[in-house]
């Protein structure tokens, strides 16, 4: 008994030591990128920077969805989108692994910009004198519309959630990016993924979705 307690012990603390460790890195990640926007992004200019950030972000969405318009908006059946040009089924170890990384980091560039964007542009246009007062409207204005919406589990960032590069976790490329779902209907798709398929329902365990055929579509990790 106390050798198992001392087991799931140390594979609590190992847990909580990557969660902590893996979360920094992500911070390090956004901060290395957000000075460097800061300095070679209209540096004399808070509104400029800003805009262009923002740009980038709305801009960069457009075009990294490109590649997940046949997975988000096709008719098809998951066993047809599975095998689709866009699964990794079809593409060699290495292709998948560099071209995930490269979608990754596109992604995470344009992610720090769409935060940076409009985290400056709130700076200079709501109520920049009084700092105070100008974060309780954002606080309240974005909680209130992301509860409205039915997104407020999309605040939890690293070390709330984290997603891994592979394993079970591990999301193909292309595929990072997922549906929007919005008061439990699934926008832009007929297709209801990731919800329930010609193979029966799915039913949501920790975090993954399985159908009752045993297929696994992985979402996230979430503690």
């Amino acid at each position: 008994m106390p050798s198992n307690k001392l087991s799931r012990l140390q594979q609590w603390a190992w847990l909580y030591v990557s969660y902590i460790v893996i979360g920094g890195l992500t911070v390090v990640y956004w901060r290395g990128t957000w000075v460097l926007m800061d300095e070679y992004l209209y540096p004399d200019d808070t509104r400029k920077s800003g805009f262009a950030s923002l740009f980038i972000s709305l801009v960069g969405f457009l075009l990294a969805s490109f590649p997940c318009f046949d997975l988000f908006c096709s008719q098809k059946s998951s066993d047809t989108i599975a095998t689709s040009p866009t699964s990794s089924a079809e593409q060699s170890p290495a292709v998948t692994i560099i071209l995930k990384y490269i979608y990754t980091f596109v992604l995470g560039f344009i992610a720090v910009n769409s935060w940076r964007g409009v985290w400056l542009l709130q700076d200079e246009y709501i109520i920049p004198d009084r700092r105070e007062l100008s974060a309780w409207i954002s606080l309240i204005v974005g909680t209130t519309m992301l509860i409205f919406v039915g997104h407020l589990q999309c605040i939890l960032a690293p070390p709330a959630v984290v997603l891994p590069d592979s394993g079970d976790s591990s999301l193909a490329p292309f595929r990072i990016l997922q549906p929007l779902n919005v008061w439990g209907r699934t926008i832009g798709t007929q297709s209801e993924y990731p919800q329930a398929t010609a193979h029966g329902k799915e039913e949501f365990r920790g975090h993954e979705i399985k159908s009752n055929a045993g297929d696994t579509n992985i979402v996230t990790s979430v503690i």
